[in-house]
Parts: structure tokens; sequence; C-alpha cells
């Protein structure tokens, strides 16, 4: 008896789960926390980095989180992933945005830092993202590129509007 009471029971709570999974799909993160609004706001400045490389890397790995040009893979529409990828792309855009900061206000010595010692892009990001997993070519490249781009800073940053 005591079985099909236990049954019974994890299927109740089973089933509570999944109504409650289902109700919080329908609340956009962003309703209960506007901070958090995973949408991509327009691009003030545009980088040309030094070379073609760098720039593929650059987008595809960093600006992830450190741009408004964020595209979140199909998974990470489903909460509360969706909560926990806004608020990790939110915190790096708060602390550089190649989309808000023009390249005179960024410090390239502090980018080199966190690539050289393994911290940019996180650890947790590159678990799912194997892209972001970067040769020590790569990162070298990376390196002399942002090293280049920023000793040009004043010609390559380029507002979206003065491009227009």
């Amino acid at each position: 008896m005591t079985f099909w009471k236990n049954l019974r029971l994890l299927i109740t709570i089973s089933a509570g789960l999944l109504i409650i999974f289902a109700l919080v799909q329908t609340f956009p993160v962003w309703q209960l926390d506007p901070t958090l609004d995973p949408r991509n706001p327009p691009a003030q400045y545009e980088v040309r980095w030094e070379s073609a490389e760098a720039q593929q890397i650059m987008h595809s790995v960093c600006y992830t989180c450190h741009s408004n040009e964020t595209e979140y893979p199909v998974y990470m529409r489903i909460a509360p992933l969706s909560w926990v990828a806004a608020q990790h792309v939110n915190q790096g855009r708060a602390r550089l945005n190649f989309s808000e900061q023009p390249l005179d206000s960024i410090n390239p010595n502090v980018m080199i830092a966190m690539i050289q010692a393994d911290v940019m892009p996180p650890p947790a990001y590159r678990l799912t993202h194997p892209e972001a997993n970067l040769t020590p070519a790569q990162k070298a490249l990376l390196i002399d590129s942002i090293a280049m781009t920023f000793d040009r800073a004043a010609t390559s940053t380029t507002s979206v509007a003065d491009a227009s």
C-alpha cells in the first residue's frame, strides 16, 4: 500500500513542478526585473579590430557579453536559464561594452591581463561555448590585435551616428 501512496505523491509533485515550470515560461525576465532586459539596444560605437581573425574572435566570443550584439542560443530562451543568461550578459555589458564605450574610455591593459590570466572568457562560459576555448595562438593574436587597435584608438572607434 505504501508503494502506491509514494507513487501517487511522486506523480503529484512531478505534475506540480511541471505546471510551475510551464508558468515560469510565460514571464519574461525583464517583466520581473527591468535591469535584466536581454534585448539588444542600438550600438553607438563600432570597433575596427586590427585583423580580420581578431575581429572574428571578438565577435564570436567576446561580443556575446561585451556588446549590444548578443545572440542567445535557443536553449537560453527557457526560464530560468534565460534569467541567468540575461544577468550574466548585463553584468558583462556593465563592465565593458564595445557598443556603448569609445575606445579611449577602455583600458586595453586590463583586457590583455584578463586574457593572459585565463579569466576571460570565463570558464563557465567556455563549458557551453566550445569556440571560446581559445588556443595559445588565438590568445596571442587577440592580445596583439588589442594592443595595435588601441594604439590607433583615435581612428578605430567609429560612432554609428557618424558612420551613417
